[in-house]
């Protein structure tokens, strides 16, 4: 087979990459996924996931805009929880 007639593979990226598309880290991206599962804002399901004795997920570059629509409107860090400020007299 001609080198022109190769399959080239997908290429996927990961976490890190969706964290840089949206200004947080790679670990952020994988909090991310967890936390707004079972809710209203899901994260943008992989394209791709690789089972290495975990499961790595990916998706396609062209994605980058679908995550930054979705981390745009996602809720801003601390609504709805945290430890109550203690009242000043």
């Amino acid at each position: 087979m001609a080198a022109e007639q190769q399959r080239r593979p997908q290429v996927y990226v990961g976490m890190a990459t969706v964290g840089e598309w949206i200004g947080v880290s790679g670990a952020s991206v994988a909090v991310y996924r967890k936390r707004y599962a079972d809710t209203d804002h899901p994260c943008p399901e992989p394209d791709v996931v690789v089972r290495e004795g975990r499961e790595v997920p990916g998706w396609l570059p062209s994605r980058a805009g679908e995550w930054q629509a979705w981390a745009a409107g996602r809720v801003g860090p601390g609504v709805g929880g945290g430890r109550p400020r203690k009242q000043r007299e």
